[in-house]
């Protein structure tokens, strides 16, 4: 990339004291030329275009509109400057190019200073630069495109010639998900329709041989139609499942919530079974091939809520030449009889996996997790609706109330209704459960084109606009907006006692959460918080901008209102120009429906809300959040006060206070405990944790951060931080995925010298390094450990935490002790691994040998 005036000059070969209107040129200290030609970068686009013939005498104007319509009747739909324009085909327009929404970048390419540029470097110098290249203005320390491709988009197709890829059961690209099963109720364990009839197999059959590139002989054909009739004889007649389900997963004696769930073992038991006695052992190939697909079983049911597993990874560990129905009968295996085995042995696979097994799993099992946390969780269909309805109908009964207006609850469009179906998670609390809002797309195809229309041009803005709100309104504390912001505070709180005090003097705390706060908010109480934030606002620009971190490598689309988002250093700024304007009336519309015209669907009834909002809803948690921060400001025991010192903490409906006044800590527990009577809200009396009337706690644990009272030092626990697997078959985007995983959890703060001691900084990286490692030994636990590209990714791992360190101090000591406690966190987990990571072991060993050596000279 090159400043315009070194491309001009080395590129293009342009001799600059032959300029055409050179006065123009002689006066660029002046008419701002000088500084476009300095501060503006040239990139060359992948695609050159060959360029039309503009007539010099065209205005400067003219000229940028027929290089518009010149990159659109090139389907160049991803540059920059074509982003809100449309060609007219209708011969009633006498315009062809028209504007949906203003481009800034077309208003910086028809500024003064690029008229003068074109005036004296000529219409097809200019032209060229325009289309065929990437231009970037560097000012207030950042970059703006102003024309070119998109970063990271070369070239992109239009919109409408975007189809979507027919779905094909032998999709082998697609992994398997826990999506799969989860969330699947149902009752009296209808296992016939886990697979269709025996007329059926021929639809089956056609489905696993769709795709396949290579030509199918009639015996290979005959044989899959065999065994595939007589699995589905089995399905229907020689198979007792009850029996079996009964016999390995008994019904627990406990019904009380999480006691009540079916272990995995038990649960892995009964699908092994299940195969065993459903498919023929000529489908599996050979026992070792069976023993490989139910050891991926056991992987299945022990992924995270949100895992997945790639089919490429099952079927490699199955030898394709022990399938013989896959095979022509006799010794010969050429290379087409391989291409087909090794297909249909993919696809067999793929529908097992995707299909089967799902089935199996949700006809007997509801699937779910514990509220806040990964764990798949197993209940038998039974036992969850034994627990699940009763507390359901009482949640009807005390805040639901049935809709007798509404008689269509499956439509989107037909209904002025938004229905959601309901979901019911267990908490940790014993009996307790949180119930969630599933939205309803619509009965079709059509209707969820409808549904996400409305979502991205109503809902996405108008959530921007209640995030600018409560970001704009100034209050007598600290707003958090996520866990990672809980260290910044806490540190800021700590710098401030420890400028007054010159130490952290002893300090009470007080750490309650609101009982069901979704389902007691007043909806009067959130309409006026609205309103008062408003002002006198009359209406917002949401305007659709991405900005391009160079050091990271990472593009992030942003909906900015009213401007309020600006570039920060070394970002490059793109204006995507797409823009919704939302009325202060359209706000108040949108909420207004999403309180009272929100239903919930269930047996065939649709339900609306006595009180309170649905929690899961588009804009259920900005409005809790926004009526809340109302709470901490109405009450005058959670604002500052000369007389103290005090920091109050609140993450959606849990809070936080500490003081250094024990008066006040009291005085707020008592106000606490008498509830909020103006917001309808009440504290759980069981998890209220105060220092008032006893000895205070030396650590306290809010939002899954551990705060140790006397030094406001941060840390988080090994089970706090969890344990990622990834599913990443390329190594490059797995080391990638290993790093950002890295990143995020140094993000929490706990590796800040801004508030953790050097020694915690030490111990919470030797700390997140392993926890990062036991991520990377559990994905390569049945693979083989690709171990040239380590080196290079543990060096990026460790200049990542050497770069968060850098803001606060540049000690080579200090940065050496933290690359051994990153190396030791690794080498404490891999070592325990050692025959297969040997050459890793070996690796992080030279490499701790080497900084002690360093250590030793630096002294």
């Amino acid at each position: 990339m090159k400043c315009l005036e070194s491309f001009l000059k080395d590129d293009l070969k342009i001799d600059f004291t032959s300029l055409k209107n050179h006065e123009i040129y002689a006066c660029k200290h002046f008419n701002g030329l000088s500084e476009l030609l300095l501060n503006c970068y040239v990139y060359p686009n992948e695609r050159q275009l060959q360029l039309p013939t503009f007539p010099e005498a065209d205005n400067h104007t003219s000229v940028v509109d027929h290089c518009i319509g010149f990159m659109l009747s090139e389907k160049l739909y991803h540059n920059v400057l074509t982003f809100g324009y449309r060609i007219g085909f209708n011969e009633n327009i006498g315009v062809g190019l028209h504007c949906d929404c203003v481009n800034s970048c077309v208003a910086v390419i028809k500024s003064v200073p690029w008229q003068l540029f074109r005036d004296v470097f000529g219409t097809q110098h200019f032209v060229n630069l325009i289309v065929n290249h990437s231009l970037f203005l560097y000012g207030e320390e950042c970059f703006s495109q102003v024309s070119g491709d998109k970063i990271s988009n070369s070239y992109c197709l239009a919109v409408s010639q975007l189809g979507k890829p027919k779905r094909r059961l032998n999709d082998f690209d697609a992994p398997f998900k826990v999506s799969s099963f989860l969330y699947k109720n149902s009752s009296g364990f209808e296992h016939k329709r886990i697979l269709p009839s025996t007329k059926c197999y021929g639809f089956l059959r056609d489905s696993l041989i769709e795709g396949c590139p290579e030509r199918i002989s009639g015996i290979i054909t005959h044989q899959i139609d065999t065994a595939l009739h007589k699995l589905l004889q089995r399905h229907h007649g020689g198979i007792k499942y009850l029996q079996i389900f009964n016999n390995l997963c008994p019904r627990p004696k406990s019904k009380d919530h999480l006691d009540a769930q079916t272990p995995k073992d038990q649960v892995l038991k009964f699908i092994i079974v299940v195969l065993e006695k459903l498919v023929t052992d000529e489908l599996f190939g050979s026992k070792r091939n069976k023993a490989a697909v139910f050891r991926y079983v056991s992987k299945m049911l022990n992924l995270p809520l949100r895992g997945s597993l790639h089919i490429q990874e099952i079927t490699a560990c199955l030898k394709v030449k022990d399938f013989l129905i896959f095979r022509p009968p006799g010794d010969a295996f050429s290379r087409h009889d391989f291409e087909v085995a090794n297909f249909l042995m993919r696809s067999f696979t793929s529908w097992l996996f995707k299909m089967v097994i799902p089935a199996i799993i949700s006809t007997f099992f509801y699937c779910t997790e514990i509220s806040s946390l990964t764990t798949t969780l197993f209940f038998r269909q039974d036992i969850w609706n034994e627990m699940s309805l009763p507390f359901l109908h009482d949640y009807l009964d005390n805040f639901m109330i049935e809709n007798t207006k509404c008689r269509n609850h499956e439509s989107y469009t037909l209904s002025k209704f938004n229905h959601h179906k309901v979901r019911i998670i267990p908490k940790k609390g014993k009996g307790e459960f949180r119930v969630i809002a599933i939205p309803m797309k619509g009965a079709d195809s059509e209707e969820c084109k409808v549904f996400q229309q409305n979502f991205r041009n109503v809902i996405c803005p108008v959530q921007c606009v209640l995030e600018y709100l409560r970001n704009r309104r100034k209050t007598h504390f600290e707003k958090l907006y996520s866990v990672n912001q809980i260290g910044t505070h806490l540190a800021k709180f700590k710098a401030s006692l420890l400028n007054k005090y010159g130490e952290i003097p002893k300090l009470h705390y007080l750490r309650f959460d609101i009982i069901s706060c979704y389902d007691f908010i007043p909806r009067e109480k959130v309409l006026s918080v609205i309103r008062k934030t408003l002002m006198n606002d009359c209406g917002f620009f949401v305007r659709s901008q991405s900005y391009y971190d160079t050091k990271k490598g990472i593009l992030r689309t942003r909906n900015v209102v009213n401007g309020c988002r600006k570039p920060k250093k070394e970002e490059v700024y793109i204006d995507n120009v797409r823009t919704f304007f939302v009325s202060a009336d359209d706000l108040i519309h949108t909420v207004m429906t999403e309180l009272f015209q929100s239903a919930l669907s269930f047996n065939g009834k649709c339900y609306l809300r006595k009180t309170g909002l649905f929690q899961g809803t588009s804009l259920s948690a900005l409005l809790v959040d926004l009526v809340y921060d109302e709470l901490l400001e109405h009450y005058e025991i959670f604002h500052s006060s000369k007389e103290d010192d005090t920091i109050v903490l609140r993450l959606a409906d849990d809070f936080l206070i500490l003081s250094t006044s024990e008066l006040r800590i009291a005085r707020a527990r008592e106000e606490v405990l008498n509830g909020f009577a103006e917001f309808n809200a009440e504290v759980k009396r069981s998890k209220l944790i105060s220092s008032v009337g006893k000895a205070p706690n030396q650590e306290l644990s809010f939002c899954a951060l551990d705060i140790d009272i006397r030094t406001l030092e941060i840390s988080k626990s090994a089970n706090s931080l969890g344990v990622a697997e990834i599913q990443k078959t390329i190594i490059g985007k797995f080391y990638k995925k290993l790093l950002n995983i890295f990143e995020t959890k140094l993000s929490y703060g706990t590796a800040s010298l801004s508030i953790n001691s050097p020694s915690t900084v030490l111990s919470q990286l030797e700390l997140i390094a392993s926890n990062v490692a036991e991520s990377f030994a559990r994905s390569f636990e049945k693979k083989y450990a690709k171990s040239v590209s380590f080196p290079m990714f543990f060096e990026r791992l460790v200049a990542a935490a050497v770069r968060s360190y850098r803001e606060f101090g540049n000690d080579d000591v200090f940065i050496l002790q933290i690359q051994f406690a990153i190396a030791n966190g690794f080498l404490a987990v891999v070592s325990k691994r050692c025959v297969k990571f040997q050459v890793i072991v070996r690796f992080l060993q030279c490499y701790s040998d080497e900084l002690l050596r360093s250590k030793v000279s630096n002294r």
